[in-house]
């Protein structure tokens, strides 16, 4: 995210063909939560080899009095005070195209839900995601450590790790070396880590997650 520091940010944030707004309060247990969601959704686009093809800006009012009534008008759709800490807001050219009023009450799929609605976005060609899982499937399964969300890896990413494996020196969590070619996996929200996927059954153990940096 890019954190609006003066009037001038926050000018070229509306003037932004496409932009979304990050509303931060530092005394908001809500906004803290919504932050971390909002950091996390920015970590899984990426880490799937995508893009949001615009700004993610992070405003935090009390710091900018200059926002106060534009606050007021466009970004919490009430007068009453503390309803948009953690609020979400979609900009086409400064007009509102559309809010929730907390990112972590939504979660991240609802984020990029509204993002392709407000914005007509889809995932920007780059390979196609993990072949050959059962989509349902997947809508019930997380990351057996941390319980965040997995996707599907996109080719990219795949293509990256497994030039790493030709290598030589990826071993998984538990130590083990990686040798054989991962044909498809899910990533964790995070980015950290793949759990690959061996004849269309996901290896959900946290010894079986393999690093996705050559850390």
């Amino acid at each position: 995210m890019k954190s609006i520091g003066s009037q001038s940010d926050f000018e070229a944030m509306l003037q932004a063909e496409r932009a979304i707004l990050f509303v931060y309060f530092a005394w908001s247990e809500e906004a803290e939560r919504s932050r971390r969601v909002v950091e996390q959704w920015e970590r899984q686009w990426e880490s799937q080899g995508a893009a949001l093809n615009c700004t993610v800006y992070q405003l935090a009012p009390d710091g900018h009095p200059h926002t106060w009534k534009w606050m007021g008008k466009n970004a919490a759709g009430t007068e009453e005070a503390g309803n948009e800490a953690g609020a979400v807001v979609w900009l086409r050219q400064g007009a509102v195209a559309g809010r929730v009023r907390s990112a972590a009450e939504v979660g991240m799929k609802t984020l990029t839900r509204l993002t392709k609605e407000h914005f007509g976005l889809e995932m920007p060609s780059g390979g196609e995601e993990t072949p050959g899982f059962d989509a349902e499937l997947l809508k019930i399964l997380c990351c057996p450590e941390t319980h965040q969300e997995i996707a599907p890896a996109r080719a990219s990413v795949l293509e990256n790790l497994n030039r790493r494996i030709a290598l030589g020196g990826v071993r998984n969590r538990g130590g083990q070396p990686v040798r054989e070619k991962v044909q498809g996996g899910l990533v964790r929200a995070d980015g950290r880590y793949l759990y690959p996927i061996r004849e269309e059954i996901p290896m959900l153990l946290v010894d079986e997650a393999i690093p996705l940096s050559g850390d």
